[in-house]
């Protein structure tokens, strides 16, 4: 995982993974989302592996272009946040 730059400040990401055909995201709360060619397509995992590189938009554009659409969910590490998490799903 690469520490995501969040050059804006306001993001929720804090790491991201690129490969082939994936992109995967940990947010602050300790839930890493996995999105891929079939779930949410292509053209969304191509532009978020962009945003993440560029370290700017990357939240925006999930939130306002992706929402749930993930392909598989995990907790890596079970914080606070993530127990909070999971009691509410």
């Amino acid at each position: 995982m690469i520490a995501y730059e969040n050059l804006s400040g306001t993001s929720n990401i804090r790491y991201y993974h690129i490969s082939e055909e994936a992109i995967s995201l940990t947010f602050k709360n300790g839930v890493t989302y996995e999105y891929n060619y079939d779930t949410p397509g292509a053209m969304h995992v191509e532009n978020m592996k962009t945003f993440a590189i560029h370290g700017l938009w990357l939240n925006r554009y999930v939130v306002r272009h992706v929402g749930s659409q993930y392909h598989k969910h995990y907790i890596a590490k079970v914080t606070r946040h993530s127990l909070e998490y999971l009691l509410r799903a």
